[in-house]
């Protein structure tokens, strides 16, 4: 095949500087940033933060007296949304009843003119129909009532019981937010035996963290045998004898 005049031909000097040339520097410079182009974060390097704002990932820890108070403002929300939730199914439900009404109506009318019905039967149907919508919207309104009340009790309930199985296992305030937010749960025992896991976490993690911290000694005597180190099992039963049968 001939060789076109116009492709400049690869001397055999550039060819032995080609083959030097690594992979990672042929990598390196098809990677080269755009001017103007932001760069993606680098592995452990942490990027720095605007002054005036939070890292972004940072949780915030609330005390017991801060995650009550918290706890208050949402169910008092809650409530308020199902109170207007309420409000709305019964005005639904006297529109609806309204315009059934104006239709029965309309059926009793034409029975009249056709001499199927007389006009006082017609009212009677009238009457009898109110009556029947006035007992139905007392039962509705007291179902709606009980509803409310039932799931207030117990978001109450669940909310005393994660506090007191939070004190009394001595949890976090993160982790008595996971006792109250794990939709999983659906009694209070179940509620304690997750209550008593998430502290033997607890006690673990403190566990292995006094034993990767380093040794210290005083200047006392040298060469006196300490005592052992306590196992992880010796710790939760002196912590928590009620957990282990004997």
């Amino acid at each position: 095949m001939p060789e076109d005049k116009n492709i400049p031909q690869v001397t055999g000097e550039v060819e032995e500087k080609l083959s030097g040339t690594t992979e990672s520097q042929i990598v390196e410079s098809t990677t080269e940033a755009e001017p103007g182009a932001v760069s993606e974060p680098r592995e452990g390097v942490t990027p720095e933060v605007p002054k005036g704002e939070k890292p972004k990932g940072q949780t915030r820890t609330y005390t017991q007296d801060e995650w009550a108070k918290r706890e208050s403002a949402l169910n008092k929300q809650s409530a308020e949304l199902q109170k207007r939730l309420a409000q709305t199914s019964m005005e639904l439900e006297i529109q609806r009843q309204t315009s059934l009404e104006t239709t029965q109506r309309a059926k009793d009318l034409k029975e009249v003119e056709d001499g199927v019905i007389s006009q006082t039967e017609a009212e009677g149907r009238q009457r009898m129909r109110e009556s029947q919508k006035q007992q139905n919207q007392v039962l509705y309104q007291q179902s709606t009532t009980l509803r409310q009340m039932a799931q207030q009790a117990e978001d109450i309930g669940r909310i005393l019981a994660a506090q007191d199985f939070g004190k009394k296992y001595e949890l976090t305030p993160e982790q008595t937010n996971e006792l109250l937010s794990n939709t999983d749960i659906k009694s209070p025992a179940e509620m304690e035996a997750r209550a008593a896991n998430l502290a033997l976490d607890k006690v673990k993690g403190e566990v292995q963290k006094n034993k990767e911290a380093p040794e210290h000694f005083d200047k006392g005597q040298v060469g006196t045998a300490g005592k052992g180190a306590p196992s992880d099992e010796q710790i939760l039963k002196q912590r928590y004898p009620t957990m282990f049968k004997k």
